[in-house]
């Protein structure tokens, strides 16, 4: 099954308007449950001039990967362009990518509001940051409603002014939660916990390469067959000769080569 998968992968990019489908083409995408942006790096060989030009001139741009396998491919990343640059490899023209998710908009997000005595709630206080950061709200609303049974840390009062991701950062710490962006979204959820969804089953039958392994601070590390809907924040079971059990996915590192053997998904998790 391995080696079907293998020579039936897929992968189509979209950078600003230019759709980008059936030339060499290598990435590698870093995402994680911290706040900090998720990463992609991007290389494709020999686009055509008029595309080279417009990608390196462009200062503002969204950039979609999607992969897969033949019949199916799902967004792997959603980010902002970095940088585009251009160099000559040989008898080819490679054009470097990188991107960052919600990088732009976090960098200019800046959060001002005061709430009075008694009004500031969990929910209103944790509403109006992740509001102000100028991402998509992704699974905001899911996470209001489980604050229910918080105890009111701002019961004197609060007064933002200045940079939104600061005071994300804060105000998540303060209620126990984890919260990042996951291809143009916010994702938070509360410490230790899972998306809720279905679990992801993997075993040597569904992808597994190689034997998971786990170090002295109980982490993870397992690698598979790259599949995009594998992503932090998901429950994994596992089951393999040496382990067994169910995980929090904390990273996912992607790497793909279309010309090449590389197609793997590198999994970091920790004891659900």
């Amino acid at each position: 099954m391995t080696d079907t998968l293998l020579f039936k992968r897929a992968v189509r990019v979209v950078v600003d308007t230019i759709e980008i489908k059936d030339l060499a083409m290598t990435f590698r995408v870093k995402k994680t449950l911290k706040p900090e942006p998720n990463t992609a790096e991007l290389t494709v060989r020999n686009l055509n001039p008029d595309h080279r030009s417009h990608l390196e001139q462009l200062k503002v741009a969204s950039v979609l990967i999607e992969a897969g396998y033949e019949g199916g491919t799902s967004t792997l990343f959603l980010g902002d362009l970095r940088t585009a640059i251009s160099t000559t490899e040989g008898p080819d023209i490679v054009t470097k990518l990188s991107s960052g998710d919600g990088e732009k908009a976090v960098k200019k997000a800046r959060v001002k509001t005061t709430m009075k005595k008694g009004t500031a709630t969990p929910q209103k206080v944790l509403q109006a940051v992740a509001k102000s950061l100028g991402v998509g709200e992704g699974n905001l609303v899911q996470a209001l409603g489980q604050l229910g049974g918080i105890a009111n840390h701002f019961s004197e009062g609060v007064v933002m002014s200045g940079s939104a991701f600061r005071e994300m950062n804060a105000i998540c710490k303060s209620l126990n939660l984890d919260w990042s962006i996951q291809n143009g979204k916010l994702q938070i959820l509360s410490r230790g916990k899972t998306l809720d969804g279905q679990a992801i089953k993997l075993t040597k039958d569904t992808g597994l390469i190689g034997s998971p392994t786990v170090d002295n601070d109980g982490v993870l590390t397992a690698v598979m067959l790259l599949a995009p809907d594998v992503f932090p924040g998901r429950k994994l079971v596992l089951e393999s000769q040496r382990l067994k059990g169910q995980y929090r996915i904390e990273s996912c590192e992607y790497s793909g080569d279309t010309h090449g053997q590389e197609w793997y998904s590198k999994l970091e998790a920790k004891r659900y």
